[in-house]
């Protein structure tokens, strides 16, 4: 089996076909980003200032509201991200590596964005989970797109 087609399978079944640890790292990054994103939904106003360093304490009201709310929507965009990795672990697990670079590549694109459109922010947060997440990440593309030992032949 090629990588392209353990990328883009042409049934898309229930059977990992990579090695196990590459399904247990796609798990951690889902329990991160899905908390991750339930915080920027539920408690916009303190990720957004204190996780990412936003200070907008220092905008006007109508400015910090607007930046909340689309924080707020971020996070909602990004469990349902979570959402469609979760029913792939549950339901689909043939689409594992195509969720892993899906979710790669939504990463690199707001990252892309934030050096396109750049906020101004303190110089308090570290950024080490998102180092941490994005290198789990990749660990976990090129694991998923291995071959298994164990995997079950394809038809």
């Amino acid at each position: 089996m090629s990588v392209f087609e353990r990328l883009l399978p042409a049934k898309i079944d229930n059977v990992f076909r990579g090695p196990r640890a590459a399904l247990w790292l796609f798990v951690l990054v889902l329990i991160v980003r899905t908390a991750i994103s339930a915080g920027s939904m539920f408690n916009s106003h303190q990720a957004l200032q204190q996780a990412d360093g936003v200070p907008i304490d220092t905008y006007g009201e109508a400015g910090a509201q607007a930046a909340v709310a689309l924080f707020g929507a971020l996070g909602e965009s990004l469990l349902a991200l979570s959402v469609v990795g979760w029913v792939a672990v549950i339901r689909y697990r043939a689409a594992v590596p195509l969720m892993f670079v899906v979710l790669l590549a939504e990463h690199a694109a707001r990252r892309a964005m934030l050096l396109w459109h750049p906020i101004a922010k303190t110089p308090a947060p570290s950024g080490m989970i998102n180092l941490v997440l994005i290198s789990v990440t990749i660990l976990g593309v090129v694991l998923s797109l291995m071959p298994s030992r164990s995997a079950p032949p394809t038809a």
